[in-house]
This record gives structure tokens, C-alpha cells and sequence, in this order.
């Protein structure tokens, strides 16, 4: 009898099959980045939310600037809540686009957008994701 009721508590924590492992619902998040009206690849949408206990969510632009985003639990789209937007730029790169690095540390990238989106503490773009899809066109 023991050996019965450990198991159906076992069960009971466990839980049952599928349920509670989806993680929160997410919404579609696109857009597009140009500076100066040309498009910007190779670069990464970053949403970070403000709340910290909300997912954050990211996608990188293709030659046409145009992105989608990803939650980080690989869920397509971001949770509806408010994020700061930051940019990084990646790979794509040729030598042109670095900086004589001098005699100490890793050569500076050039980046293709105002070096403000770069960092959460420092970007002026913010969104709200809603509890529909949401098109983020950066136009810097």
C-alpha cells in the first residue's frame, strides 16, 4: 500500500503528459532596418523586456534588412510585454568595415547604425508587443 501511494504522489508531481511544458504564448514579430533608407544585413534585433522575468527574443536581418524574431525558448515571435530594441551587428563583414585596433585589443567594428542601439541602457526604441502581431520597421 505504501509503495502504491508513493507512486500516485510521484504521478501527481510529474504531472501528466504534455501538459505545461508549451511555455507561454508568443506573438509574431517582423520588420525591416534600413539606415539612410538602404538596407541593413547581418544584424541582430535584439527585444530585451523589461520586465526580467519575461523571455527575450531576437532575429537577424537578411540582405533586405527584413528580420523575424525568436524567443529564446524557440518559440517564433516574442511574449507580449514591453522591450527594449538593441542592435548587434555580426558576421558579413570585411576588412573595411574595422578600425586600426592599435597596439592593445580586439580591432572596433564600424557599425552600420547609430552606436546608441548597441546597449539596453542606452537605445531610444522601445515596443510593446500586444497580444497580436507586431511589424517593427527601424527606419534610422
Amino acid at each position: 500500500m505504501g509503495r502504491f501511494i508513493g507512486i500516485c504522489l510521484m504521478l501527481a508531481v510529474m504531472g501528466c503528459g504534455g501538459g505545461g511544458t508549451e511555455g507561454p504564448k508568443t506573438f509574431p514579430v517582423t520588420g525591416k532596418l534600413t539606415v539612410g533608407g538602404q538596407p541593413v544585413p547581418d544584424v541582430i534585433v535584439q527585444l530585451i523586456p523589461l520586465d526580467p522575468a519575461k523571455l527575450s527574443a531576437a532575429g537577424k536581418t537578411d540582405a533586405s534588412g527584413q528580420f523575424k524574431v525568436t524567443a529564446t525558448n524557440g518559440s517564433p515571435g516574442a511574449v507580449a510585454g514591453k522591450y527594449k530594441v538593441v542592435l548587434q551587428k555580426t558576421g558579413g563583414m570585411d576588412a573595411s568595415q574595422y578600425t586600426n585596433p592599435g597596439a592593445g585589443g580586439p580591432p572596433k567594428v564600424t557599425l552600420p547604425f547609430p552606436a546608441e542601439y548597441a546597449a539596453a541602457a542606452t537605445t531610444p526604441k522601445e515596443i510593446d508587443v500586444g497580444n497580436a502581431a507586431v511589424t517593427l520597421d527601424l527606419a534610422l
